[in-house]
């Protein structure tokens, strides 16, 4: 306050708190009368703050086809709704898994997949919510509100040690703010290919992505995710004939643009949390 003020005016952010300490100048007075008084202002327009997983379900109902346009062959494989892993996923004699897809943090496992339902977890953290959904050709995992340091997917694939697993580090940018798409390919062989997709906000500094060199193991490793409080997992399959012909189909790697397309649709189907913090106050700009 300065000399000659009557009034003292702050708004408050809910995503702020803690105590506020003002001062008046010494102006001879021994005691000043104050009154507090608390008005409620709504949220102007387009101030999340929060991400709304009941909205990104109803949204993923209706964008997953677009999802699966994104790359041709699509194996629609089966389970992902309900348990801890996808027990197979394909039929007579043709897998991706034996029991894979398994879901990990570094203080919880085998977490349950939830029928396209939002649940607590606090596998995620004490505040942490997710939803998986399985939808023709895909399965999704969005968590938020994460305080974890690893995400970790576990199991067995179908390829019985033949074939090829590689990775892939791609770079994406949705509606102005950048995400790193960490991928994992087997493929190759005469069982469906298995890709999976971790999707993390930021240009992916900190961030480790690791995996054994063993098709027939579907373990995977996202560690240094202290600072991320929301991630994406995608597992999507190919199978047909390769490029070149031959006989009878095979498994067929998730191409890098492929990739870089259903991470792009997904985030755009997730409604953003609230917007940046330009002026460093602590309160998002559009709540301002």
């Amino acid at each position: 306050m300065h000399e000659g003020d009557t009034r003292l005016f702050e708004r408050l952010s809910t995503a702020k708190d803690g105590p506020r300490r003002y001062s008046c100048p010494e102006d001879g007075f021994t005691a000043l009368p104050w009154q507090a008084i608390w008005i409620a202002y709504p949220l102007p327009d387009g101030c999340d703050v929060s991400i709304s997983l009941d909205t990104a379900l109803a949204n993923l109902e209706s964008a997953h086809p677009t999802m699966t346009s994104f790359f041709p062959n699509a194996f629609n494989f089966y389970g992902g709704q309900t348990g801890t892993c996808i027990e197979n996923g394909g039929f007579n004699g043709v897998q991706m898994f034996e029991c894979g897809n398994t879901l990990n943090t570094n203080i919880g496992s085998l977490i349950p997949y939830t029928i396209s339902t939002v649940q607590a977890a606090s596998a995620f953290g004490s505040d942490g919510k997710y939803f998986t959904a399985k939808y023709d050709g895909i399965w999704v995992m969005v968590a938020t509100d994460c305080a974890i340091d690893t995400l970790q997917l576990g199991g067995l694939t179908g390829a019985g040690g033949l074939g090829v697993v590689d990775g892939l580090e791609l770079p994406i940018t949705v509606g102005g703010s950048l995400y790193t798409v960490n991928v994992k390919r087997v493929y190759d062989t005469v069982h469906p290919s298995v890709n999976q997709l971790f999707i993390v906000p930021g240009d992916g500094t900190g961030v480790t992505h690791t995996f054994p060199n063993d098709t027939s193991s579907a373990d995977q490793t996202l560690e240094g995710l202290a600072a991320v409080d929301r991630l994406f997992t995608v597992v999507v399959s190919r199978y047909g004939l390769p490029a070149g012909g031959g006989v009878g189909n095979f498994g067929l790697p998730l191409r890098p643009i492929g990739a870089q397309e259903i991470a792009r649709e997904l985030i755009l189907n997730i409604p953003a949390p609230a917007s940046p913090d330009d002026d460093g106050n602590g309160i998002p700009d559009k709540c301002e």
